[in-house]
C-alpha cells in the first residue's frame, strides 16, 4: 500500500526506491517520480487522522505492508569500518601533502626526520579517528532506542516493540508518562510534554487532541498550523488527561529518520558543508605554491643533469650543516670572508679590499705588511 491523494491508499505488488543520507525515496505510480518518504504526510487531510481513529487500527497483512514500504521505525546509526575512517582521514588535504614530502625526504635520505614525521602523522591520524569512533557509539547509545507500546491492532489492544510501528498506527499513550518513539497527532485528552530534546528548553508544554470540525476536515495537515496537537519523537510526556474513561490516543505520523528527531539526528550525521572564503583562498594559495615547486623542482633536475651534479656531493665532500635551512641562503653567495675567532670587538665587520691569492701578489703582499710592520714598530715600539 502506497499513500496517495484523497486520505486513500494505492496497491502495489512492488516498487522501486533508493536512500540517501537515510532517507527512502520510492517511485510514485501516481506522480511518476521519485518521492522522499517523509513527504507522504504533507497531502494528508485531518479527515484521515479521524477515519484511523474510526477504523480502530490495520490488520497484519497492513501493518506488514506498510513496513515494507516504511522500513523499522528505527534511528538506526552504523558505525563505520576502522579503516574506512583511516582512508578518509588520510585522504584530506593536509596528509595528501604529507605524504608527497615524505617521498621527497626519503629519496633526499633525510630518513631520521622523515620517520619522525610518519610516527606523528600516524599517532595524529589515529586519534582523529579514536575521537571520531567514540562520538559515533555515543550517539548511537543515545538515539538508537526500543520500547513497548501499547497500539491498536485488529481492534483490540497489542503490545509491540516500538520499531513495529508504522505511519496510521493508533498508539496509547499511558497516564504515567512515557519517551515518544514517533511523530504522532494527538487525537483526544491533554498531554504535557517535556521538548528540551528539540529546543532546548525544559518548559512543560500543554498539547490538545485535534479537534473534529467539519468545515476544517479537508484541510491540509501542517506542522507549523497544527503543532499544538503535533507529538514529537524523543520528547518526554510528563502527565495525560483523559475523559470519560477513554485512553489518551495519537495517530502515528511519520517513523524513524523521517520524524522531528531523525531529522536532528541526520544534520549531525551529514552537517552542511562549511565554506568558507579562508578555505578557497587557502586552497588557491597551495596551488600557486604547487605550481611554483613544480617549476623549481624541474629546473633544478635539470641544471643538475646539465652539470652532471648529483644530489650528494655535499655528504660526498664530508660538508654538513646543522641548520638546514641556511643551506638555499648559501647558494646565492658568491664571496666568503673568514676571520680569525676572537679578533673582532663588535657585531660588524666593514669590507675594505680584496687581495688575490699568486705567486707574485704574494711577493708584493708580503713586502708591503713587511714594511708596514716596520713603520709600526718605529712608531710605537
Amino acid at each position: 500500500m502506497i499513500p496517495s491523494k484523497g486520505n486513500t491508499y494505492i496497491s502495489a505488488n512492488s516498487f522501486r526506491y533508493f536512500t540517501y543520507r537515510k532517507i527512502l525515496y520510492f517511485w510514485h505510480p501516481e506522480y511518476c517520480k521519485f518521492e522522499p518518504i517523509n513527504s507522504l504526510d504533507s497531502e494528508l487531510q485531518l479527515e484521515y487522522f479521524h477515519n484511523r481513529i474510526k477504523q480502530q487500527g490495520f490488520n497484519d497483512d497492513e501493518v506488514e505492508q506498510l513496513k515494507s514500504l516504511y522500513g523499522r521505525n528505527l534511528i538506526e546509526i552504523k558505525l563505520k569500518p576502522i579503516i574506512v575512517l583511516v582512508f578518509k582521514e588520510i585522504l584530506t588535504p593536509f596528509y595528501i601533502f604529507q605524504v608527497f614530502s615524505l617521498i621527497v625526504w626519503y629519496s633526499d635520505d633525510y630518513e631520521y626526520y622523515a620517520t619522525v614525521v610518519v610516527f606523528m602523522s600516524l599517532l595524529s591520524i589515529f586519534t582523529d579517528v579514536y575521537q571520531i569512533r567514540k562520538q559515533e557509539t555515543r550517539l548511537q547509545s543515545m538515539v538508537q532506542k526500543v520500547e513497548l507500546v501499547k497500539v491498536l491492532r485488529n481492534g483490540k489492544e497489542e503490545e509491540v516493540f516500538s520499531d513495529n510501528l508504522v505511519p496510521g498506527d493508533i498508539i496509547l499513550i499511558p497516564p504515567h508518562g512515557c519517551v515518544l518513539q514517533c511523530d504522532a497527532v494527538l487525537m483526544n485528552g491533554t498531554v504535557i510534554v517535556n521538548e528540551a530534546m528539540l529546543t532546548g528548553e525544559s518548559v512543560p508544554v500543554m498539547k490538545v487532541g485535534l479537534p473534529d470540525l467539519e468545515e476544517e476536515r479537508q484541510k491540509l495537515f501542517s506542522n507549523n498550523e497544527h503543532s499544538k496537537h503535533l507529538l514529537f519523537c524523543g520528547t518526554q510526556v510528563l502527565q495525560t488527561r483523559f475523559y470519560r474513561g477513554k485512553s489518551v490516543q495519537a495517530v502515528v505520523v511519520r517513523t524513524a529518520f523521517a520524524t522531528q528527531k531523525g531529522q536532528l539526528v541526520r544534520s549531525i550525521m551529514y552537517p552542511k558543508p562549511v565554506d568558507f572564503r579562508f578555505t578557497k583562498d587557502l586552497l588557491k594559495f597551495i596551488g600557486v605554491l604547487a605550481g611554483i615547486a613544480t617549476i623549481g623542482l624541474g629546473y633544478s633536475i635539470a641544471i643538475m643533469i646539465i652539470r652532471g651534479s648529483d644530489q650528494m656531493r655535499l655528504r660526498a665532500k664530508q660538508i654538513f650543516c646543522i641548520s638546514p635551512s641556511t643551506i638555499n641562503t648559501c647558494g646565492g653567495i658568491n664571496t666568503v670572508c673568514f676571520d680569525k675567532t676572537g679578533t673582532l670587538t663588535e657585531d660588524g665587520l666593514d669590507f675594505n679590499c680584496l687581495l688575490p691569492v699568486s705567486p707574485d701578489v704574494m711577493a708584493k703582499n708580503q713586502a708591503y705588511f713587511k714594511e708596514e710592520t716596520e713603520e709600526f714598530k718605529s712608531r710605537f715600539l
